[in-house]
């Protein structure tokens, strides 16, 4: 299990919540669109170790965690872990069985199964993650993209004071005034 260091007034920490991925691919056409300072959140994630490959095999790490990150082997957390950056989601390339002849495959691996669900899902980028993997796998490349962002909306909050001052400084007075001037500027105009 992968946890976050997180420094606390007490000292240094295990933040025991999701875990976030925020290193992402810049090659991979996955995640090379996804904004810097952005991150997907992983329940319980394992980290993914890349190995040597023999059969020609392509991995390309998708999403990493942050440098101070820990493992360990269970959910006790106990003894010390080094913290260090973890893989939580691969793109695996190449053919079966490492042969020239063989069919191409395309995966993509992830350590977490957790951020696919209704409660992760809709959090930071993991939906834009899994929309484009998804795309990628079904070869759709035009369809990988990220999610626009719901538009902020300004809010105006008057409390009771300020909104009497608006009404009577300028809702009241400003049609009062126009209208007078209106009709100034009507009655000048009639007697010329």
């Amino acid at each position: 299990m992968l946890f976050r260091s997180v420094d606390t007034v007490m000292g240094q920490g295990i933040n025991q919540g999701p875990t976030a991925g925020a290193v992402f691919s810049p090659t991979s056409l996955i995640t090379k669109s996804f904004p810097q300072g952005e991150f997907t959140l992983f329940r319980f994630p394992q980290g993914l170790k890349k190995l040597p490959s023999e059969n020609g095999y392509s991995v390309d790490e998708l999403v990493r965690t942050t440098p101070k990150t820990m493992a360990f082997a269970t959910m006790n957390i106990k003894g010390e872990s080094p913290m260090e950056s973890f893989a939580l989601v691969d793109e695996v390339t190449g053919k079966w069985d490492g042969d020239a002849n063989g069919k191409p495959f395309h995966a993509i691996v992830a350590g977490d199964v957790d951020f696919l669900t209704n409660q992760m899902l809709y959090q930071h980028m993991n939906r834009d993650l899994v929309l484009n993997s998804i795309s990628a796998l079904a070869k759709e490349e035009n369809l990988i993209s990220i999610m626009p962002k719901e538009p902020q909306a300004t809010q105006l909050v008057l409390t009771d004071t300020k909104m009497g001052v608006y009404t009577f400084a300028f809702l009241i007075p400003l049609p009062i005034l126009l209208l007078g001037l209106g009709t100034g500027l009507w009655i000048r105009r009639r007697n010329a």
